[in-house]
């Protein structure tokens, strides 16, 4: 199966975060190991970080209803390019912000892949308990993502200063 393409970040940005409705933070962390806040956002929202490797972080704040928005829509809304494929257990994610750069196969045994971790409002990371078509997130919480190498714990991205 092809992997479906998620919205682009290189794709027109300002114009992309306007529409997508994020709440005013972006872009690389401070740091080598810290999340940017979130916590000036005057609307409900996510907050979205990716960790590809332990020298970056990108951090999205994302504006949500106030019930609540799914974990694939809250991903397309970030503008953080995601690659999704679906399987019978629901959908997997491939790629997230073009990494890997390229690939053969999701979930491949044996490789690299991209750990999903969900912290509530005032709460610490743990791992999702589902898949990402599974996750639905309200006001707060935090979706975060690691690559994780072929050997290794799959650990939690930092969590967002400040919120």
């Amino acid at each position: 199966m092809r992997p479906k393409l998620g919205a682009s970040a290189t794709l027109a940005p300002l114009a992309l975060a306007a529409a997508a409705g994020l709440a005013g933070c972006g872009g690389p962390a401070p740091g080598p190991h810290r999340a940017a806040s979130c916590a000036a956002a005057t609307a409900a929202h996510v907050t979205v970080v990716v960790e590809p490797t332990r020298r970056v972080v990108l951090t999205r704040c994302v504006a949500i209803p106030s019930g609540g928005l799914g974990a694939v829509a809250v991903m397309r809304r970030s503008g953080v390019e995601m690659a999704l494929q679906h399987y019978s257990f629901g959908d997997a994610v491939c790629q997230v912000d073009r990494v890997p750069a390229a690939y053969s196969q999701c979930l491949a045994s044996g490789q690299p892949y991209w750990a999903l971790f969900v912290a509530p409002a005032h709460g610490r990371f743990a791992p999702a308990a589902t898949g990402i078509s599974g996750i639905h997130v309200k006001a707060g919480e935090v979706l975060g993502w690691h690559y994780v190498p072929a050997r290794g714990p799959a650990t939690a991205p930092p969590l967002p200063r400040g919120r």
